[in-house]
């Protein structure tokens, strides 16, 4: 049996395919399991925690640029604009 690379078309020996996978036991699975799941919440975290400060950041942008938009404005009015 030969394997194909779809990007490619290439025919490639089965010695290059990926080995046999090695069955874990019922307590590896577990644990694998278990990791997982913390792994998933400290993302979860992460992503909760990043978003606050993703609309921190937003806020302050919309203030600097209401402050720039003003600032323009006000040398605009004063034929700074010419």
């Amino acid at each position: 049996m030969a394997l194909v690379d779809t990007d490619t078309g290439e025919v490639m020996p089965t010695e290059n395919a990926q080995p046999s996978l090695i069955a874990m036991s019922d307590e590896e699975l577990k644990r694998a399991g278990r990791r997982m799941a913390r792994f998933v919440g400290e993302l979860a975290a992460l992503k909760d925690a990043n978003a606050d400060a993703r609309k921190d950041m937003k806020a302050e942008e919309e203030k600097l640029e209401k402050k720039i938009a003003e600032i323009a404005a006000s040398i605009i009015r004063q034929g700074g604009g010419k």
